[in-house]
């Protein structure tokens, strides 16, 4: 199954219909390269929909093997607790960049701070 074979389907559509009937449970997961492929989609906007359909609470769940629909409550914990590690490294990089800015704008010399 391909989007063109389904022109009257979104994206959107196309892909929440997929996993639910190909790749339910991480053994069945379907990587962001292969649906992209199959949808004509780019890879970022294949991210964006996942999103989307996980913001009106379908269970996409993913791993290091691509995107599935859960088969368990486990799958959808797993995904939550990889998504909870992703927001706090961008935390950690937002952080880190308010402090590149303060010294950016004080004029501080960056290698004075090495080790503080």
């Amino acid at each position: 199954m391909t989007l063109p074979e389904c022109k009257e389907k979104t994206a959107k559509d196309f892909i929440l219909e997929y996993l639910k009937k190909y790749s339910i449970g991480a053994e069945n997961a379907a990587s962001g390269r292969k649906l992209s492929s199959m949808s004509g989609v780019t890879p970022s906007d294949i991210r964006r929909v996942v999103n989307e359909l996980r913001s009106e609470k379908h269970p996409v769940c993913s791993d290091s093997n691509g995107y599935f629909y859960a088969s368990s409550v486990q799958e959808i914990d797993m995904t939550i607790a990889h998504l909870a590690s992703r927001v706090k490294q961008i935390n950690k990089a937002k952080d880190g960049l308010y402090g590149a800015k303060i010294i950016f704008v004080s004029g501080i010399d960056p290698e004075g701070l090495v080790g503080t």
